[in-house]
């Protein structure tokens, strides 16, 4: 059985958290205001065209503008701060990546015990995307896996890691998490084109664990995904301009299984693939995303309208299943046999 978180919410649970469990303990101001379209879910909020995922983030197109950087890159600051030694790092002890780091199991012992909020973002929780297994954690583009961690791999032109002292593309990293254990991360990569992304997908070299910006129309542009090893996989749709919405179809082997058409919110859809679903060596994660024609007014009827978008796909890794998530229930879920 495939189960999947989708964007936002049913319509018989846009405006209330009626059959949510764990249902929230401490409202102040009411439960309602965590799921509205003002709420971090929204527009407004850090998934959005002004939040760090957008074009004004430290991912998008002004960290690399040279109006920004007077003299050198966003790479050479970093490597004036923390020196040139390669993944030197994600090899010691406390690093991100660690049992210290978010990802430890401070993520079952701790985050579900500070409040209401972060008791849901864990897997298939109501704020899962906000959390650490979404695009905002570690293993999305803003942690110590992505475009601007700690690791000093170059970049090619595509935007694949290359190991400097090899010249060889790679795409993962081992990371010190104890005394004990070392753990195989997949980097984050940004992929400068949608064509090269097509080109992976094609060979089945396209993972859970990448970010790359295009523009859709009303046919849509397609991703998929090859999935190797059970796992959550988070994927967000960014627009490039504020409060543009984009439709987003996830089939599994060809199956559709969601379709996301929400307003007023960011949209993102979350993905669990268990165990038992690896029926063989892997499964293909399709993803289509559609520009909203409502947003195109009385242009999608003489043209066909275009809008520009950023799309990151986070996959949590079987690392991130050693331990049972919080078993989740409410109309946001579906189950899909």
């Amino acid at each position: 059985m495939y189960s999947f978180l989708f964007s936002i919410l049913n319509s018989g649970h846009a405006r209330k958290f009626s059959g949510v469990s764990p249902y929230p303990l401490n409202c102040p101001l009411g439960c309602n205001l965590y799921i509205l379209s003002s709420s971090a879910l929204g527009y407004n909020g850090p998934l959005g065209a002004l939040g760090p995922l957008g074009p004004l983030g430290p991912v998008g197109w002004m960290t690399n503008s040279s109006f920004v950087w007077l003299d050198g890159s966003f790479s050479d600051f970093l490597a004036s701060i923390i020196g040139t030694v390669h993944n030197g790092l994600l090899t010691k002890p406390n690093n991100p990546l660690s049992e210290a780091g978010p990802l430890g199991d401070s993520f079952w012992d701790v985050m579900p015990y500070i409040n209401d909020f972060t008791k849901h973002m864990q897997g298939l929780g109501l704020f899962s995307v906000l959390g650490p297994i979404g695009p905002l954690g570690a293993l999305g583009p803003l942690g110590p896996l992505g475009p601007r961690g700690p690791h000093l791999l170059h970049v090619n032109g595509n935007g694949e890691y290359v190991d400097p002292s090899t010249g060889q593309v790679v795409t993962t990293l081992t990371a010190y998490y104890n005394s004990s254990m070392q753990v195989v991360w997949p980097l984050f990569e940004k992929y400068n084109t949608k064509e090269f992304v097509d080109k992976l997908s094609r060979k089945g070299l396209l993972d859970t664990s990448f970010m790359v910006s295009s523009s859709a129309n009303s046919a849509g542009d397609t991703y998929v995904m090859t999935i190797k090893e059970p796992q959550f996989v988070t994927i967000t749709i960014t627009p490039t301009l504020w409060a543009k919405n984009f439709f987003v179809d996830v089939y599994i082997e060809d199956r559709l299984i969601h379709t996301s058409d929400q307003m007023l919110f960011t949209p993102w859809i979350q993905v669990y693939i268990s165990k038992s679903d690896m029926t063989g060596p892997a499964i293909k994660l399709k993803v289509i995303v559609r520009v909203d024609p409502f947003d195109c007014g009385v242009f999608a009827v003489m043209f066909d309208c275009t809008m520009d978008y950023t799309i990151s796909v986070v996959g949590s890794t079987a690392f991130m299943l050693r331990r049972p998530h919080i078993s989740y229930a409410g109309p946001y879920l579906n189950a899909c046999n």
